[in-house]
Formats: C-alpha cells, structure tokens, sequence
C-alpha cells in the first residue's frame, strides 16, 4: 500500500479534516454500467455470478456527474475530500482525477486507489480494500469528519471503524440511507 502512505504524507500537511468519498454510484453515476455486474432478483440488486467487470470499467467515462457532486463543492471549505475507490489503478488515475476536478472544479484531488499489487495481486472485496485503506489513515491519525459511499456493506464497515457514514447514491434502494 505505498500509495496510502504517499496519501497519508500528503494528508498531514492539510489543517483540515478529510471526507472519503467513494466515485461509483456517488460521484458518477454508472446506472448504465450496472447490468454488466449486477441483476435485479426479487426487486433488491445483486451481484451476477459471473460479472463483466472489463466491460463495467470500460463504460466509466460514458458516466453522468452523481448525485454528490454539488457537495462536495461546498464541502471543499471546511474539509478535504478524498476519493476513495476500489477501482485498480491501471493508468486510470490520470483520467479519474480530471474527471473529478471537472465534477467539483476541485483544482488537486486526491484519490485512493488500489495498486495491481495490493493485498499480493489477490482480488478483495470492495469493503476489505476500504477498510485496509481507511484503517491506514485512521492508524496515522488522519482526522476523517465522515464517509460517503453507495454500498450498504462498506457504510456498515465505516460506521464498525467509528466513522459517521452517510450512504448516498444514483441507483439503490432507500433501506438505509446514514448510519
């Protein structure tokens, strides 16, 4: 994880507070991507059993600005935000982090990706990739105000790590919406 590190060097020289925040379903809407990894079984999404991850990520940047957007330019004068993504970073760092200066004319965001190498090459779910990423941070005394995310799983997994957890989205159910 030496990109958290790098982050985490980054992060101390701001007086600010942080906000994580996810980009898939917050920042960006990808509703149109969807059914590439997801199916609708008794009314509540699911993951497919054989998802199209390639074809997911290759859709992003036909993605529409999310339903956050407009917040987090706000939100920019009393805490730094940080984009927090299980996205692999693939040379898609560079497009990512223009795409969300163009969303929230945020002039230096700062993302948190995971490497190829992370966790030894082996895939991880979404929630254990934010949890190792957002532990780090915490273990660093990175101060962090709240968390936003679409997934059910990861706001439960902030709120267990004493986060206060907003769950806001482009495309899910409304069950739970802060936690």
């Amino acid at each position: 994880m030496q990109h958290i590190q790098e982050t985490i060097q980054r992060l101390r020289m701001s007086p600010r507070p942080i906000i994580l925040i996810d980009i898939d379903g917050v920042m960006q809407d990808n509703i149109h991507r969807l059914p590439h990894i997801c199916e609708v079984v008794d009314g509540k999404e699911r993951k497919k059993k054989k998802p199209d991850w390639a074809t997911y990520v290759s859709l992003a940047e036909h993605d529409t600005p999310g339903a956050f957007c407009a917040a987090v330019q706000k939100l920019q004068l009393i805490a730094k935000p940080v984009y927090l993504t299980a996205r692999v970073d693939t040379m898609v760092r560079p497009w990512l982090v223009e795409r969300i200066r163009e969303l929230t004319r945020e002039p230096y965001p700062i993302t948190i990706m995971r490497e190829p190498q992370d966790n030894g090459g082996k895939y991880e779910s979404a929630s254990t990739y934010k949890r190792r990423a957002t532990q780090a941070l915490l273990d660093a005394r990175i101060p962090i105000l709240f968390a936003v995310d679409d997934s059910h799983k990861n706001c439960l997994m902030f709120q267990e790590l004493g986060i206060v957890t907003l769950r806001l989205y482009n495309h899910l159910d409304s069950t739970r919406l802060t936690y």
